[in-house]
């Protein structure tokens, strides 16, 4: 059930896989779970709301990320509470709507903030999917080709990109938290990148971009941790090597390891769909938009007009 990155096999195993049981986890972990709800009772009934469940399967996360050092899992709490306590408002919008495109008007119109929010909506060419695959796990698309980044970094700066990134994130942590806990069966997100088109150079790349990425994906890691299941690059090509490599040197080592590769170049055609071993591993060929190769219906947020030829 439990799978080891290096180490001893015969300690605790700390990384569960998407779709796993999550009472024998649970059980497994209980004495650490104790361990770690005892130092943080008091900052805990001191936080109040915080727009999500606190329970065991809370705490589990943090001791899995922190594989057993509860002394880690407690500043990873600690910091969790205090930023959802500092984007309280903003949260308990998100998890009552799980949706960006509702959260932008959560901004008076007109406002500073709500025009940037919309400029990003327009400018980051993504799209959710609630239900993934035969894992039932929330996902998230992005197609490269349409991202404009330079113009998002001409507006936005660095920190405002980086919180927008994190709310987003918390549509899928509020998904996966309630879908475990309703099919007892541990739910993460599968983040998908379609690098068709995309260039190093041009208004696709911006590199101080990819370091708001980094910066999201190390925060992510202590306010969401274990919320990644896996990230699956597709229609790759050889030349894109450097960027990717680059790109990980901002990233936390825990979302490093959970990157994957579709050996498959043209996915976009339906003959080669089932090429992809994520994509047949997950039986996922439903649940994939039609510019990807599948025969599932496309995120409004996510279809061009091409799309109708290809």
């Amino acid at each position: 059930m439990f799978k080891r990155k290096g180490g001893n096999s015969s300690g605790p195993l700390y990384e569960t896989k998407m779709g796993e049981p999550v009472a024998p986890v649970l059980e497994k972990f209980a004495s650490d779970i104790a361990a770690l709800k005892a130092k943080v009772e008091q900052e805990v009934k001191a936080a109040g709301d915080i727009a999500c469940v606190v329970d065991d399967f809370f705490y589990l996360r943090y001791v899995q990320s922190a594989k057993g050092d509860i002394g880690k899992a407690v500043e990873s709490v600690k910091e969790t509470l205090a930023w959802r306590k500092e984007n309280l408002k903003d949260l308990k919008f998100i998890s009552q709507n799980l949706s960006m495109e509702k959260f932008v008007q959560i901004a008076p119109e007109g406002s500073e903030r709500r025009e940037k929010l919309e400029k990003f909506q327009e400018l980051v060419c993504k799209g959710f999917i609630e239900s993934f695959g035969n894992l039932g796990c929330p996902a998230y698309i992005f197609r490269s080709k349409y991202n404009r980044l330079k113009e998002i970094m001409a507006i936005m700066d660095a920190e405002t990109v980086t919180q927008t990134m994190l709310l987003q994130n918390e549509i899928g942590f509020q998904v996966c938290a309630r879908r475990t806990r309703e099919t007892g069966k541990i739910a993460k997100v599968i983040s998908i990148i379609d690098f068709r088109g995309f260039s190093i150079i041009g208004k696709t790349m911006d590199i101080r971009f990819v370091r708001c990425m980094g910066a999201s994906s190390r925060k992510s890691a202590a306010i969401f941790p274990q919320l990644l299941g896996k990230f699956i690059g597709v229609n790759s090509g050889p030349l894109l090597s450097a960027v990717i490599k680059l790109g990980r040197t901002f990233m936390s080592k825990h979302n490093v390891e959970k990157q994957a590769f579709c050996p498959a170049r043209n996915i976009h055609k339906r003959q080669d769909i089932e090429k992809c071993p994520f994509v047949s591993q997950m039986k996922a060929g439903q649940s994939i938009p039609q510019f990807l190769g599948g025969s599932g219906k496309c995120p409004a947020t996510l279809f061009k007009p091409e799309d109708v030829a290809t």
